[in-house]
């Protein structure tokens, strides 16, 4: 007699692929709200360090000229808008006449911003910050608020102080609240 060795099957059955494949998609529909907190914290820490960037460099161009140097909102990249909102972008300019607007397009000094995905909001009343010539930035306090879709609970803020030091703070309720609502009105 002889046996009759019968091959075995090599590679996955239907079901065996069917179940591998579901076991790849839970552990992909799991990771992919991770990944948009990271991208969202990532967007944000980005969104922070330019401004801070920003005002440091407002501050250095007003010590090195020894004249006011003037940092404000803008939406167009050649003049000042009379908003509190940051996140259209800003510009950095000469006001050696101290009118808080730049006279000409060679007295704009920087151009940056514009992030749609963060709302920004500064102080009320605050529509544009002045770097005196000893690098002091007069007035009161300012704070530019940040939010993104992640909520209130993740605004951040950066605070300028009198003497014209910026750095990252925690923004007040209000200020986290009203930084959000501003982009929920957006979309």
């Amino acid at each position: 007699m002889t046996a009759t060795i019968q091959a075995r099957p090599h590679g996955f059955s239907l079901i065996e692929f069917m179940m591998a494949l579901a076991v790849v998609a839970i552990l992909l529909g799991s990771a992919i709200p991770s990944f948009r907190e990271i991208i969202a914290a990532m967007h944000m820490q980005v969104a922070k360090d330019a401004l801070l960037g920003s005002l440091l460099r407002t501050r250095n161009m007003a010590l090195m000229r020894r004249h006011p140097v003037d940092l404000c909102p803008s939406s167009d990249g050649h003049s000042c808008s009379d908003s509190l909102e940051w996140q259209a972008g800003w510009i950095i300019f000469d006001d050696l006449d101290r009118d808080d607007t730049p006279n000409d397009p060679a007295d704009i000094l920087f151009v940056g911003g514009a992030n749609t995905d963060i709302a920004m909001l500064g102080t009320e009343g605050r529509q544009r910050l002045t770097f005196q010539a000893d690098g002091t930035s007069g007035g009161s306090n300012v704070s530019i608020t940040l939010c993104d879709r992640r909520g209130p609970e993740r605004a951040r803020s950066v605070v300028v102080s009198n003497v014209g030091r910026p750095r990252f703070g925690a923004p007040t309720a209000l200020q986290a609240a009203a930084a959000c609502a501003a982009l929920a009105g957006k979309h």
